[in-house]
């Protein structure tokens, strides 16, 4: 396993002293890392913050000679299929106080932006499933709370006639929904690639229109179409 990531191969990283909830203070100097193939991996740093590379859990474990306290918190950790504030918190809710549960939250940025995504790519397929209804998505706690209360009848005739329309399941559509936290940070993954590509995309698109002007070049190199591959 490389030493050292590119941000390319980075899907999502968590700081582990973004919340107190270690005990072993070189595990907090280190990151949870989420790389683009879903594999779950620690980049370690130690007590100065220089990286010293990437660990399995089983390498941390062993490594750090974590306590059953620590050991049982990061294995959770590295189990759990996202890193939505959610998620983390339905991961560690075994082995948490309340009071440690409490502080487990996003930033306000951070969760701005992850809802801005939510809005734009759930709107049209909720708008369907949430027809009739006075209810409001507005997070993702809301998202996941659509089927209960008085709405709950109106929501679920909707998911059945989508279903007969897209010829599958109910329950394929409730799952894709609950799985929405996931594809969002999917996209917010993409997008962070793309924005970070964005000025060299520009730059080649500047060269390719410079070497279509070049007329030199074209007749030094002429299209040959219509060209006959198949003769020896």
């Amino acid at each position: 396993m490389p030493k050292k990531l590119e941000p390319i191969n980075i899907f999502f990283e968590m700081p582990l002293n973004k919340w107190q909830i270690f005990n072993s203070k070189a595990l907090a100097n280190s990151k949870i890392v989420l790389l683009r193939d879903l594999k779950t991996v620690v980049d370690m740093f130690n007590a100065e913050g220089v990286g010293i590379g990437i660990r399995k859990a089983t390498e941390v474990i062993s490594e750090l000679s974590l306590n059953d306290h620590d050991r049982r918190r990061l294995v959770a950790l590295m189990s759990a299929r996202s890193f939505d504030v959610y998620s983390v918190r339905a991961a560690l809710n075994d082995f948490l106080s309340d009071a440690e549960l409490t502080q487990i939250q996003i930033g306000k940025k951070e969760q701005e932006r992850l809802q801005g995504y939510m809005n734009n790519y759930s709107q049209g397929l909720l708008k369907v499933v949430l027809e009739g209804t006075n209810t409001k998505v507005t997070d993702r706690s809301s998202l996941s709370s659509i089927l209960e209360g008085e709405n709950r009848g109106a929501v679920l005739k909707n998911l059945i006639d989508i279903a007969g329309r897209l010829r599958i399941e109910p329950s394929e559509i409730v799952v894709y929904i609950s799985k929405l936290s996931e594809i969002i940070l999917a996209i917010s993954y993409y997008q962070r690639i793309y924005d970070s590509m964005m000025e060299d995309l520009r730059e080649l698109l500047i060269d390719v229109k410079k070497l279509q002007e070049q007329n030199s070049l074209l007749m030094r190199f002429p299209r040959h179409e219509g060209r006959n591959t198949g003769s020896a």
